[in-house]
């Protein structure tokens, strides 16, 4: 392995001071400090710079901040929405092919149902939370003839992270071009956003409500010649990893620098993604994807 040189391992420090970041924190994995430094003594003193650098700019949103980033999103939502609304039918935003599928989207629908009555208590409105889909129309949602015509209720499709926003989208349109339902009578609720995925929703006509909007780490952070500087080295990153074709620059080349409960594959694989080196071992990433 390439030492780590000191100005490396000072800016290092840097990042996990300027984040907050624990060296010794548990939910990243074992000493997450040690796991950075050795990742950065694989690459190029070019490469590091580079990974230092995208490491100060990523959101860590672990799974103990969740409550209270709904309430901070919800919060938004009751500043903005029609007075007449009463009711919310929550669900997990799913498209039809992942229904019955251990999604984070049915997690958070369970891990919110836990706090239905501290909701209930903050909010104006009745929360009636649907944790699995099933039925046509889905069980526990009045049927959209009823529904459509109904000023006083709303569906909330959750989930914590949106990439690409082609999720999203199909489970809308699932919900709108096969169940019947309104697309006005929608809206996706969400702790974190790629901004160009945000921006393809609202494109579509899709009301999207939002905790934090994410820039790609390096197409908007960089431009000109740097720009292809900084791509040309994160490709050469990715080449020593042998990434899946698929994930380079993350699903959809989304260049997202995130990791909430788990990390998406949206981010950038070299914090997610562990194939095994030439050298026989394991890469070890800071953060797992599941």
């Amino acid at each position: 392995m390439t030492p780590v040189p000191i100005d490396i391992f000072l800016k290092a420090e840097r990042v996990f001071n300027s984040l907050g970041w624990d060296k010794e924190e548990k939910d990243f994995g074992t000493k997450p400090f040690d796991i950075f430094c050795e990742t950065l003594s694989l690459f190029s003193e070019e490469q590091q710079d580079l990974l230092v650098d995208l490491t100060l700019n990523y959101l860590y949103f672990p799974l103990v901040n969740y409550l209270k980033g709904y309430i901070e999103i919800f919060t938004k939502i009751e500043k903005e929405l029609d007075k007449r609304i009463k009711k919310f039918y929550l669900l997990p935003l799913l498209p039809e092919d992942d229904i019955g599928r251990g999604k984070s989207g049915v997690f958070i629908v369970y891990h919110l149902h836990d706090s239905k009555s501290k909701f209930e208590a903050i909010f104006p409105w009745q929360f009636n939370f649907i944790r699995e889909i099933i039925g046509n129309p889905p069980l526990g949602l009045p049927k959209p003839i009823k529904f459509n015509v109904r000023k006083d209720s709303r569906i909330v499709l959750l989930d914590d992270f949106i990439g690409t926003g082609k999720t999203a989208e199909r489970a809308v349109n699932y919900l709108v071009k096969k169940q019947k339902y309104r697309l006005k009578k929608i809206i996706v609720v969400t702790l974190v956003s790629q901004k160009e995925g945000l921006e393809y929703l609202q494109s579509k006509g899709i009301k999207v409500y939002t905790l934090s909007i994410r820039e790609k780490g390096i197409s908007d952070y960089y431009g000109g010649h740097e720009k292809e500087l900084m791509v040309n080295r994160m490709e050469k990153i990715e080449e020593f990893l042998h990434v899946d074709e698929d994930y380079r620059f993350g699903y959809g080349r989304s260049e997202a620098l995130v990791t909430l409960k788990k990390t998406p594959n949206n981010t950038f694989p070299v914090y997610w993604y562990q194939p095994i080196l030439k050298s026989g071992e394991k890469f070890k990433a800071l953060f797992n994807s599941n």
